[in-house]
């Protein structure tokens, strides 16, 4: 049986790179597993600042802010113009939303809160799509 030649070279492709900043593991520790089932590879850094010098050290498609304390400005900044997107976790009672604060190198003022079924559902659609843009990049180069 013929290979599909298509699926080779999306089997091929770069995965989708990530960056989770939190204190605590266990804020995204969940994302990270989820992540890496879908291909991606994950980075981890401790702090907003970390987060943001290993953004300009190294290329990342989406960062994701997991319950830090200290802000989110060096990471917007290191984004902005970028091809990056940039999610910030705030916690709630019961809970946490998820806020866009940066999509695809553009700031988001006012973006609505997602509730964390809602942000899963997203952030399943960014890296399909991410993955779509590096796949239809790969074709152009080759």
């Amino acid at each position: 049986m013929d290979k599909c030649p298509q699926k080779e070279e999306h089997m091929n492709s770069a995965p989708v790179k990530v960056l989770l900043v939190g204190e605590h593991p266990t804020g995204y520790s969940f994302l990270s597993q989820r992540l890496e089932k879908r291909g991606c590879e994950c980075r981890v850094a401790t702090s907003n600042s970390d987060g943001a010098r290993l953004f300009r050290e190294l290329p990342f498609d989406l960062i994701l802010c997991c319950d830090s304390r200290d802000g989110i400005g060096p990471l917007v900044a290191s984004t902005l113009g970028s091809s990056a997107s940039l999610f910030r976790s705030h916690r709630v009672e019961n809970g946490c939303l998820w806020l866009p604060a940066v999509l695809h190198g553009q700031e988001c003022p006012g973006a609505p809160a997602l509730q964390p079924r809602e942000f899963t559902k997203v952030l399943d659609q960014l890296v399909e799509m991410i993955k779509s843009a590096g796949d239809s990049r790969e074709l152009a180069h080759s």
